[in-house]
């Protein structure tokens, strides 16, 4: 089978090769990574009252939608903690070109990194990008006698099949 085939043959099992537009939501948890009060500490905790994430493959465009709200009180450690208790973060990525809102004003972002990684690495995502532009090749490594069936993706390492 060749390597388009079988990448095909996800993209259409899974919905990837009819989707255009796509939009994530819910609640939760968000922690500051990497931002603990000391290196023992458990990471910074926030509340995650709204997440939405609208993306447009067609367009490789994605706005990412969220409000914080304090977690962790007193608070400890650093990173960016909402203001005020709960604030609005917005912020897009269309091609190269990223931006963010403060209020009503939009802002350009020179860090839109995290904004293209959240894009590309959604299931869907994965899935065009690799028959868009990556080189993908197919092999067959053996566990145990057994054919173990994968498309190696470059640059993010394999799916198993």
């Amino acid at each position: 089978m060749a390597q388009a085939d079988v990448l095909g043959d996800i993209a259409k099992a899974m919905g990837a090769d009819r989707i255009k537009t796509i939009e994530y939501s819910g609640t939760g948890s968000q922690y500051a990574l990497s931002q603990p009060e000391n290196p023992t500490a458990a990471w910074p905790h926030y509340g995650l009252a709204k997440y939405k994430i609208t993306i447009n493959y067609d367009t490789a465009s994605m706005i990412r939608d969220t409000v914080l709200t304090w977690g962790d009180l007193p608070r400890r450690g650093d990173g960016r903690p909402p203001r005020k208790g709960r604030e609005r973060r917005v912020s897009g990525i269309s091609g190269d070109v990223g931006w963010s809102f403060r209020g009503k004003n939009a802002r350009p972002s020179r860090s839109t990194a995290s904004l293209k990684h959240s894009l590309w690495l959604s299931p869907h995502g994965v899935v065009k990008a690799a028959l868009a532009r990556w080189k993908a090749s197919r092999f067959t490594p053996r566990l145990t006698g057994k054919p173990i069936h994968s498309i190696k993706l470059i640059p993010f390492g394999r799916i198993v099949l």
